[in-house]
């Protein structure tokens, strides 16, 4: 077998692309109206429910930094956001995520 023969190997910056010469798709339109529905214990517990409210059909974005550890500011944890007009539902979907996890895990540690 010659080199000329053998298939290119997949590049890994090719791995998220559409097939062929398909167009990139469009990204999904940026939320609004954003209310803050929690306050998380880290940035990783708000992307991991800002990710579990969405998938429940409530577009959730969480914060990206956590104040606390950015400054030292005692009282700024990462919050997860909801459009204003799914807050209520949020709400009762973050309401029975805590108490699942505090008879699971015991109370979280705030900061």
């Amino acid at each position: 077998m010659s080199a000329d023969s053998a298939q290119p190997a997949l590049s890994p910056l090719d791995s998220d692309m559409p097939p062929g010469n398909d167009p990139i798709p469009e990204a999904a339109p940026p939320l609004e109206n954003l209310v803050e529905a929690y306050w998380a214990s880290d940035l990783m517990q708000a992307t991991f429910l800002a990710d579990k409210l969405s998938e429940e059909g409530m577009p959730a974005v969480a914060d990206t930094h956590d104040m606390h550890d950015a400054l030292g500011i005692l009282r700024d944890a990462p919050r997860v956001w909801v459009r204003a007009v799914d807050l209520s539902r949020a709400k009762t979907w973050l309401e029975a995520y805590d108490l699942q996890y505090k008879t699971e895990h015991g109370e979280p540690d705030r900061h």
